[in-house]
């Protein structure tokens, strides 16, 4: 009573799996003539190529290891731009005090004299930094 219903699901599946299947070849196709014409051809074409793909995985290598290592990482990266005991917000009127490291136009900015000045934008401060830390080191 159930074979009717059982064979057609495995049929749908077998349809899937053949969909899948033709997918996956149409896909290896080009690969499949590269290689066959690959192995036509003289031991220098294939030295030649076969250095150009091994220092083209070289560089894609390199590139992962570049992407993935960090150095000179500042773990205190966000103590430096805590706000501390400055509770007001962005905009609000105070005596800033900006964080250690700031460059000369920043400086500036901030009014240099001490007096009362609007407070930047976490934000911007902590990406400024940032900034300077990638472009300067």
């Amino acid at each position: 009573m159930l074979d009717p219903i059982i064979n057609f699901f495995t049929w749908i599946f077998q349809m899937i799996g053949k969909g899948i299947g033709i997918v996956i070849a149409w896909l290896l196709w080009p690969f499949l003539l590269a290689a066959a014409w690959y192995r036509k051809r003289g031991m220098i074409l294939k030295g030649v190529v076969g250095a150009l793909l091994l220092g083209l995985v070289a560089l894609y290598g390199y590139f992962v290891w570049q992407a993935t290592v960090w150095t000179n990482f500042d773990t205190n990266y966000a103590t430096a731009y805590s706000r501390g005991a400055q509770s007001a917000s962005a905009g609000g009127h105070g005596v800033f005090t900006p964080p250690p490291t700031r460059s000369r136009s920043d400086k500036r900015k901030a009014g240099g004299g001490g007096g009362k000045t609007c407070y930047p934008p976490p934000t911007t401060d902590s990406r400024g930094g940032a900034n300077r830390h990638n472009i300067n080191k």
